[in-house]
């Protein structure tokens, strides 16, 4: 993994050498306030390629740049990185190492636990907390030794595997906010609200820069009719991915759960949309994403005038999906299906026998 990770580095900063040093150049030359013919270098384009250029870039940068900073820290663990494990039957301590430091001391206890699962394609044993959390309780390792952990912490625990137990703990990720008559109101948790809020108001920045750039030009020849609807459809995204960082700053979207009904609520400044459904039937899908066997899985809602509607798409995580669709199945009252290549939810716990 250490040589697959400085190869792909040595790439990256190349790119990103060259990337930053391109967007430079068109972000110095577009500020001048003289006509774009008389711009140096950037003669011979129309006045909407040159000017959304750096859009292109920007948002290659913000994509690329946090995901090489990732990469070469996955190196240095790679080579300089170690996972502590103490546990017993009260719980597990996980402590990790990163050359001569010792960092996320955590500790997790037994009790606190409504799930335990491998993490598929990731590599790693995570558990699920009463209040939705979910905890990383090891990484390091290969599958075999986090089976063997998973063994040991499954007998240790004693959780039970039936789907009725989860689907009465609140989904991972998500809070419930009230629970009165009959209906429950649910929506994303807090700190993902915050992680999704970061970026789309990373969106709606870069997008911002780049119609001021685009304003910018207009004053020196570019008004033309491509020029404007260029300018106006800049103009549209950026308030709309504003907007809905907005809403995920604030939590303005929730979800309103009862007997075959199910809510989608969106909070708006003067007024609320409500998009109602009769729900019928909850299916989880999966999708091969590649030759690797990598899979993706989603959550459906089958309603009788609308047909399908997705309520998770493109998750990694099938348990995630899976409890919310048992979570949502046990409150609307309706009928619970997985598709053929989902993994079964729970792992049969095999006691060892053995004891220390």
């Amino acid at each position: 993994m250490a040589g697959f990770c400085g190869f792909w580095l040595m790439g990256w900063v190349v790119g990103e050498v060259l990337a930053i040093q391109i967007l430079a150049t068109f972000v110095g030359e577009l500020s001048r306030s003289v006509p774009l013919s008389q711009l140096r270098g950037l003669t011979g384009q129309g006045d909407v390629g040159v000017t959304l250029t750096p859009l292109f870039l920007s948002f290659w940068l913000a994509l690329w740049t946090p995901a090489g900073f990732a990469v070469a820290f996955g190196l240095f663990a790679a080579l300089a990185g170690a996972e502590h494990l103490s546990f017993d039957r009260r719980g597990v301590e996980r402590a990790s190492r990163l050359g001569p430091f010792r960092f996320g001391v955590q500790r997790v206890a037994f009790a606190d636990l409504v799930d335990l699962y491998p993490l598929q394609g990731v590599g790693a044993v995570v558990g699920l907390l009463r209040t939705g959390r979910k905890v990383t309780l090891a990484s390091a390792g290969t599958k075999d030794q986090h089976t063997e952990l998973l063994r040991w912490w499954r007998e240790f625990s004693r959780l039970p595997l039936e789907d009725a137990a989860l689907a009465s703990h609140v989904p991972m990720n998500r809070e419930v906010v009230s629970e009165r008559a009959g209906r429950t109101v649910l929506r994303k948790a807090a700190r993902v609200r915050r992680i999704a809020a970061w970026a789309w108001w990373v969106t709606a920045g870069l997008l911002a820069f780049n119609l001021g750039i685009l304003l910018w030009r207009r004053l020196f020849g570019a008004d033309g009719v491509i020029e404007t609807l260029a300018t106006l459809g800049l103009a549209a995204l950026t308030w709309l991915t504003a907007r809905q960082a907005w809403r995920e700053s604030w939590g303005l979207q929730w979800w309103e759960v009862g007997p075959e009904r199910f809510v989608r609520v969106t909070q708006g400044r003067f007024s609320s949309r409500r998009q109602a459904h009769r729900v019928r039937r909850l299916v989880v899908t999966a999708q091969r994403d590649d030759e690797d066997g990598d899979h993706s899985w989603a959550l459906w809602l089958h309603d009788e005038q609308d047909g399908k509607v997705a309520l998770i798409r493109g998750s990694k995580d099938a348990r995630e999906v899976e409890h919310l669709g048992l979570w949502l199945a046990q409150r609307t009252r309706v009928s619970f299906e997985r598709e053929a290549l989902s993994p079964p939810l729970a792992e049969p716990a095999v006691a060892t026998g053995r004891r220390r």
